[in-house]
């Protein structure tokens, strides 16, 4: 997936997800890891921090048929979404003689929406966007890394806009695959989709 505003630049990150249906709401959840990502101090070029997160996320969707039909028969709509991610973010310095190292707890609500194209009954392939808030603050989040390069006189490695307040953008696009006889039936819709008059 696509992100701007977790890490310092735009980044991109893997995020293998599961979900099921359950009446109106598909429920998802997921697991997502975001590589090293250097952010260099302003103030000494060269020096800074690599920063890294790994986040596990639990996402709710309201599926809306009266809207999928106005779009197209083989399209699926779920809005609003919402959900929770909790992860840990890991920092350690570099550029200097005793970079210090730490790590601290992410956690952010989810509010999007998705579509969803059906490639078949038992597939289809899934567009997310979301808004993500953080609910830690950057000094909260990054204060392990922050305390162990203070000790050590090291640089501070600037995160900025992780963890702290506002929300950041997210795109995330992929393919599901369904293993249910209902998924495979097409949630009750006629197989190959068929226009309304």
């Amino acid at each position: 997936m696509s992100d701007l505003g977790t890490m310092q630049r735009m980044s991109g990150a893997i995020e293998p997800w599961a979900g099921v249906v359950v009446g109106p709401a598909r429920i998802e959840a997921g697991a997502s890891f975001w590589p090293g990502r250097r952010a260099e101090s302003a103030a000494r070029p060269g020096t800074g921090g690599t920063i890294d997160l790994v986040a596990g996320s639990l996402t709710a969707c309201a599926l809306l048929p009266p809207l999928e039909r106005a779009v197209r028969p083989d399209v699926e709509v779920d809005v609003p979404c919402a959900g929770v991610e909790l992860g840990r973010m890991h920092a350690e310095g570099y550029g200097v003689s005793d970079p210090g190292e730490g790590s601290g707890v992410w956690v952010a609500l989810r509010s999007g929406a998705a579509a969803s194209w059906v490639v078949a009954p038992w597939m289809r392939l899934r567009l997310r966007l979301e808004a993500v808030v953080p609910l830690e603050r950057p000094r909260a989040a990054r204060a392990p890394a922050l305390r162990a390069r203070r000790r050590r006189r090291g640089p501070r490695a600037e995160r900025r806009g992780a963890g702290g307040p506002g929300a950041r953008a997210r795109v995330v696009t992929g393919a599901v695959v369904f293993f249910t006889e209902s998924a495979r039936a097409g949630h009750g819709r006629e197989w190959p989709p068929v226009p309304s008059p």
